[in-house]
């Protein structure tokens, strides 16, 4: 039971960790193409 908890606690933590990733990496990405846009 203690196991279980500790791995759903790990699964969300890991998918909280790469959804902040995705969600960074596409802020960064836009904001290159934002830069990219403003000079042409």
């Amino acid at each position: 039971m203690i196991v279980q908890q500790a791995k759903i606690f790990i699964f969300g933590f890991e998918t909280f960790i790469s959804n902040d990733l995705i969600n960074r990496i596409f802020k960064i990405k836009s904001f290159q193409g934002m830069i990219i846009y403003e000079k042409t």
